[in-house]
């Protein structure tokens, strides 16, 4: 018999084992999944019912279907139409915001055009869009308005023919009848206003009555608004909030600017606590920093987005942080909401880059052509000079980004720009195209460009140009557009094509070797390992004592590189289904669709290359194309890895978005591809995100395996998911099954002397 103090014990120790991967699992979830869920959430949700004042979404009614029977003799009755969604009820769809005379009554300020609508559900970046469209208040929709009618809050349209009519005729949407009392209603302008033929007026309280209202209860209630005209018009659905706002939401004025402002201030945060770890680990720059000879010779792609975030001075990365603050102010929250402003801050590190690579290059190759044509020895050597000093010119800093920024803000100025701070005479007005009002001019980045590099001369001064540029062709939408230059898809895009083109410019066929060759050797190892496993199986008593050692090791190796490759080749075929069924989900140009392709590329190209290690490994070729190959599968899976984490965030801000305003991003889609929001979030939780990070977790234990995790700037930045994501492949993915106990195999060592071992017997035990 077991006492209930051992049995414990040892439920303990089972409970342990059979769940090592809760920890590390929910670690992940948290950081990739549910904090940018909730972060995107509260900050959707302030801008639209809390900052821009009181916003109301109408739209269709998901779950809206009449019965057939009584839709067909509404049709043969001349009633409604054969489609149950009509142009009438169609043309309410939108934002409402409330008047500036009355808070009480919703103008119809918003409705989305049929060159708005998407095919299906939005990214993060186009809710937002959404978004911002909705809450401009520049002009009226339509005549449509929500009012409160005796003891119901009602929605139909207001013109000159229904002022004329009864309610009884004009089609209306109301909603169920509500409790309302007599309330406080401030009014800034008169104390009379006439709406829907109907003088309103207020006492000296601010109470609105008239002779059919009493009084007025709360505001428009969220919910299911019922048609009140014959027939069977579907439906509307209303989401308002339900109470009014309150702004500014905290009295603490920095804690308000963070609020307002979160794209600035996450960019400003990861500057400062880059700048410190570099500070703090000794970190040299020429590590990190941009550098033509090592981004395009030795193919160190990454050195783009470190050497853009990289400061190494408290002067520089305080005066950066500072422009940074400034330009935020002034374009977050008005020329773009923080989303889109957060997604054009992370592509235009990467356009910059991009820029500056090409004129770097197209400066060396006109030094060369001066090289070629040159006679005499001393100038040749001044122009190899220069080429040399270009290729090895090092630059770090954020300020490219920030040039394109002042470009920007520059332009969208009514008042000319003074670029230098002691002349305030110097100034510069924006210039624009006769006939093409986006084609805008302004030389005051330009100007600040040359009073930089007179200030400071040790500024880059094509780096600086090179974000100059991009603010031009930013402002003139001459850029992709933000779906495609998306963090989730322009970088990890950026990376596949360079691990392209250096597979392409290579030397890994070189001496004659064939990766298909020795990729068909492992496949043929591998059957023949099967046919031998059988036979083994069959004779186990005999033929088990007359195999080697090696041969049941190679079986071993064979049967555990098999279990791998059917697991790689599972999720990749899992990937690839997803992919196809994306396309049904989300519009086909969505980021969304976009950076699965990506991924999807990512991870087939890295199954490739393990397949390729594997088979060197197994085959016995002991040479340096092995390890060649090892760094080219570790450099494809860690691109796999960053880009899969950055796809699963955005993921993750895009579920938050449909979450929060449902309403408004089914309004947007087109009515005959309208897919309900439970099966989108379910597909996107379960299967898209789910996949996403299997394929992490089997990238991490890749990586760790053939050890290929590497160092520097990645561990920094993905240490935490990196240790989380091994620990679960290591509970989930540890195919390998050793023995409790194997029999000696080789020569052994007497550990300690005769004497030792008379004295303590626990040398032999």
């Amino acid at each position: 018999r077991v006492s209930p103090k051992v049995r414990t014990q040892g439920s303990c120790i089972n409970m342990a084992m059979i769940s090592p991967m809760t920890a590390p699992a929910a670690k992940l979830g948290t950081l990739l999944v549910l904090l940018p869920f909730a972060i995107t959430y509260l900050h959707l949700h302030y801008n639209a019912f809390v900052r821009n004042g009181m916003i109301c979404f109408v739209g269709p009614h998901s779950e809206y279907s009449p019965p057939t029977t009584t839709l067909l003799a509404a049709v043969d009755e001349g009633l409604v139409s054969s489609t149950p969604r009509t142009n009438e009820d169609a043309s309410l769809f939108g934002a409402y915001s409330t008047s500036r005379h009355d808070k009480q009554i919703f103008i119809h300020r918003y409705s989305p055009s049929s060159g708005d609508s998407s095919w299906g559900w939005p990214s993060v970046s186009q809710s937002a869009t959404m978004l911002d469209k909705s809450i401009s208040r520049q002009k009226n929709a339509s005549n449509s308005r929500i009012y409160f009618d005796q003891n119901r809050w009602c929605i139909r349209k207001v013109n000159s023919s229904s002022l004329s009519s009864s309610p009884s005729t004009v089609a209306s949407w109301c909603s169920a009848p509500v409790a309302f009392e007599k309330t406080k209603i401030p009014t800034r302008h008169s104390n009379s206003f006439w709406f829907d033929g109907v003088n309103h007026e207020y006492d000296d309280q601010g109470v609105w009555f008239d002779a059919f209202h009493t009084g007025y209860a709360g505001y428009p209630p969220s919910g299911i608004y019922q048609s009140e005209a014959a027939g069977l018009s579907p439906p509307l659905q209303v989401s308002c909030p339900s109470s009014a706002p309150r702004y500014p939401l905290v009295q603490n004025q920095n804690l308000q600017y963070v609020i307002d402002h979160p794209a600035t201030c996450v960019i400003i945060l990861v500057n400062v606590a880059l700048a410190f770890h570099y500070w703090n680990r000794r970190v040299d720059p020429s590590s990190v920093s941009k550098q033509y000879a090592r981004i395009v010779h030795e193919h160190e792609w990454w050195r783009g987005i470190t050497g853009a975030t990289a400061h190494f001075d408290l002067l520089h990365v305080g005066f950066n942080m500072v422009s940074m603050d400034n330009l935020g102010r002034e374009i977050e929250g008005t020329l773009l909401n923080s989303i889109e402003f957060l997604m054009w801050n992370f592509a235009l590190v990467v356009y910059t880059t991009i820029i500056m690579i090409a004129m770097v290059y197209a400066r060396i190759r006109y030094l060369q052509r001066k090289i070629d044509a040159c006679g005499n020895a001393e100038i040749r050597a001044t122009y190899e000079m220069k080429q040399v000093k270009l290729r090895d010119t090092s630059s770090v800093g954020y300020s490219a980004v920030l040039f394109a920024w002042m470009v920007v803000s520059t332009m969208e100025r009514k008042m000319p720009t003074c670029p230098i701070p002691f002349a305030k005479d110097v100034c510069f007005a924006t210039y624009e195209v006769p006939g093409l009002s986006w084609l805008r001019f302004n030389w005051s980045p330009i100007v600040s460009l040359i009073f930089c590099q007179i200030i400071f001369p040790r500024v880059s001064f094509i780096g600086h140009l090179a974000g100059i540029i991009c603010g031009f062709l930013l402002h003139w939408g001459l850029l992709p557009p933000l779906e495609l230059s998306s963090v989730n898809v322009l970088i990890g895009g950026v990376f596949l094509i360079g691990l392209w083109v250096r597979n392409e410019t290579s030397t890994d066929k070189m001496g004659g070797r064939d990766h298909d060759e020795h990729l068909q050797t492992l496949i043929k190892d591998f059957f023949t390992a099967n046919r031998r496993n059988k036979q083994y199986v069959a004779v186990e008593g005999d033929d088990e004592s007359q195999q080697s050692i090696k041969q049941r090791r190679k079986l071993r190796d064979l049967r555990e590189v098999g279990r791998k490759q059917w697991t790689l080749l599972t999720i990749r075929n899992v990937m690839a289904f997803q992919f196809v069924i994306s396309f049904y989900f989300y519009g086909w140009s969505s980021s969304m669709v976009l950076s699965q392709c990506v991924l999807l590329a990512y991870f087939v190209f890295a199954v490739c290359s393990t397949q390729f290690v594997w088979a060197y490994t197994l085959c016995g070729i002991d040479d340096d194309i092995l390890d060649h190959e090892k760094v080219r599968s570790g450099m494809i899976w860690r691109g796999y890895f960053m880009s899969a984490v950055i796809s699963i965030i955005v993921d993750s801000m895009s579920v938050a978005s449909w979450v929060c305003l449902p309403l408004l991003v089914e309004t947007f889609q087109d009515p005959s591809r309208r897919i309900g929001l439970l099966p989108v979030c379910i597909f996107t939780l379960v299967l898209r995100i789910g996949v996403n990070l299997m394929g992490l977790v089997v990238a991490s234990k890749i990586l760790h395996g053939t050890v290929q995790v590497g160092g520097g700037i990645f561990t920094a930045l993905f240490s935490p998911i990196l240790t989380s994501s091994r620990l679960i492949g290591d509970a989930m993915l540890t195919t390998t099954k050793m023995p409790l106990w194997t029999a000696f195999e080789g020569k052994g060592t007497r550990l300690g002397t005769r004497a030792e071992s008379d004295q303590s017997e626990r040398v032999w035990l």
